[in-house]
């Protein structure tokens, strides 16, 4: 309530200085008003407009899932005063996008613990607007590192403050998309991508282009960035069995990378009951950072108008997240939400293989569970989080590492024809396991071959 009223004093002078009258005057009256209805606030609408003042009624909440449920729940009565059912389904897929997110830190790390609102504007509501939102405020920020097999291009940064906003709905929305504003969501690029992309510069004299920068990395590679400690790396060893134009491609889409800053997401009904997730990225921070920018969303939308179809099989979680991005400019249809907020969703195990990079890869379990015909019998996230310190330095955190059942090879004859990734034994022999008290432990293995393992 006190800040509040401070952000309540900000906006009065200013629209008191702009109507010509005393900002002091306005303070105390901003001020009266609040001390009269403490429950509801005067304050600009959640849109940003400094012209009008609004009902805002907010509720503040200890725990995450809470206030991801009271997010829902307004959600849905909004939606259904402006579109009826047809707009369910795109708020169901936003919710349980935002709840993978955010509840995944939450579910993996032992804690729900947050400092969480919730903002809902009264009606009646203007196009376009900012009606319901949920801020999330972390004791720190938390990085999460994505599945060395998803061949993914980012790591995933939550900041410390986070900002997710339903605006008002269209009535028609299979027309027009539904909207989540987001604030705190990025997509940072490899930390060693900058580097390398530099050295490559400096080693060709400046010059940028595939082929060379290709051969430059194919002879550095091994001395520079052994296995052991290069992540980008591990992730170029995890494409050798692609086609070389295919591998070629890969090494030029991470060579581009850039911290990608989400600034909406957008839902779209498909006419088929599945839901289609576009974004908007916030602009760019350099004139370098806009140059690799333009020139990877060049090349992301060549890989998308030639690669998709095979994408979809070897690398669904980068060509969908390449497809969120730049999907509707080739005019495809956007990301499988799905696919989304499956590639956004904490791992539940994970630890490394037992030869070759795979062994200095903590996520190469990170994986769906299958049985030994290759039948999907559990799912899970691609995602292991840190905690980020104030300094910026990503926290190893104290957990279980999954252990490896011991049988069959991944490239024994019967490995490749159940599952043309890895023998699916070698995907878990226990599960990770939270007390109340967040103490972590491993379900034994006996207990999921029970289950069909």
């Amino acid at each position: 309530l006190r800040q509040a009223c401070r952000l309540e004093c900000v906006q009065l002078v200013h629209i008191a200085i702009m109507r010509g009258r005393s900002g002091t005057e306005g303070c105390f009256s901003g001020l009266l008003r609040l001390r009269r209805r403490p429950d509801v606030l005067r304050v600009r609408s959640l849109s940003g407009s400094l012209t009008e003042d609004r009902n805002v009624r907010r509720q503040s909440f200890s725990d995450l899932f809470q206030a991801l449920s009271d997010f829902r729940r307004r959600g849905v009565e909004v939606v259904s005063k402006r579109s009826g059912e047809d707009g369910q389904v795109q708020l169901k897929a936003a919710c349980d996008l935002l709840e993978a997110l955010l509840g995944g830190v939450a579910t993996q790390l032992g804690s729900s613990a947050a400092d969480c609102e919730i903002s809902e504007v009264d009606g009646p509501w203007k196009s376009n607007e900012e009606v319901v939102r949920i801020t999330v405020r972390f004791p720190q920020a938390f990085v999460g590192e994505v599945a060395t097999l998803s061949k993914f291009y980012y790591d995933v940064k939550l900041q410390q403050e986070m900002h997710f906003a339903l605006r008002l709905p269209p009535y028609e929305v299979k027309k027009e998309p539904l909207i989540i504003t987001v604030s705190g969501l990025v997509f940072m690029a490899l930390p060693e991508m900058a580097g390398l992309r530099q050295r490559i510069k400096d080693g060709l004299g400046g010059r940028l282009d595939q082929e060379s920068a290709l051969a430059w990395w194919q002879q550095h590679k091994d001395q520079e960035y052994p296995l052991k400690s290069s992540k980008f790396h591990r992730i170029y060893e995890s494409c050798r069995f692609l086609m070389r134009q295919h591998r070629v491609d890969f090494f030029w889409s991470f060579l581009l990378g850039t911290d990608c800053a989400i600034q909406s997401l957008q839902f779209h009904a498909d006419g088929k009951g599945s839901v289609r997730l576009s974004a908007e990225k916030a602009a760019p921070t350099s004139v370098e950072v806009a140059e690799l920018e333009a020139m990877s969303a060049a090349h992301g939308r060549r890989m998308l108008a030639h690669n998709r179809q095979s994408a979809e099989k070897y690398a669904a979680s980068s060509i969908n997240f390449g497809a969120m991005l730049y999907g509707l400019d080739v005019k495809q249809a956007p990301a499988n939400a799905e696919k989304v907020t499956k590639l956004l969703t904490a791992a539940k195990w994970w630890g490394p293989g037992e030869d070759g990079w795979k062994r200095y890869d903590k996520t190469w379990q990170c994986t769906d569970r299958k049985n030994a015909f290759g039948k999907t019998v559990a799912e899970q996230g691609r995602i292991i989080w840190r905690r980020q310190s104030n300094d910026g330095i990503v926290q190893e955190e104290e957990l279980a590492p999954v252990a490896v059942l011991p049988g069959r090879s991944p490239t024994s004859w019967l490995g490749r024809l159940c599952c043309r990734r890895r023998a699916p034994v070698l995907l878990a022999a226990g599960e990770v396991q939270r007390s109340e008290n967040g103490v972590v432990g491993l379900r034994p293995a006996a207990a999921l071959l029970a289950e069909g393992f």
